[in-house]
């Protein structure tokens, strides 16, 4: 009797499934938090009313490390939700 193998046995290939969405997860979560809270140390709001209309800022801090770890971050997170879009909604 022939053994299967290693990929095509049925108990193997949804665990390893299984891994490798749950990497793509943890990698996009990792760069999600890593923008957000690169965003959050660069940047300032501030709304207000000044003559009865509502007035918002926004003081972005150039210059510093968090921005270009926010730039960075901001193209991996692209760079992987487009990845795994194409991978999982394509025709095959």
């Amino acid at each position: 009797m022939a053994s299967a193998s290693l990929l095509g046995s049925p108990k193997i290939v949804p665990r390893l499934l299984t891994v490798t969405l749950e990497r793509y997860m943890l990698q996009i979560n990792r760069r999600s938090l890593s923008l957000a809270l690169n965003v959050y140390a660069v940047t300032r709001f501030d709304a207000g009313r000044e003559e009865g209309t509502i007035v918002g800022t926004v003081r972005v801090t150039l210059g510093s490390w968090n921005v270009a770890i926010a730039v960075v971050s901001l193209l991996l997170l692209v760079i992987l939700v487009g990845y795994a879009f194409l991978e999982n909604l394509t025709y095959h």
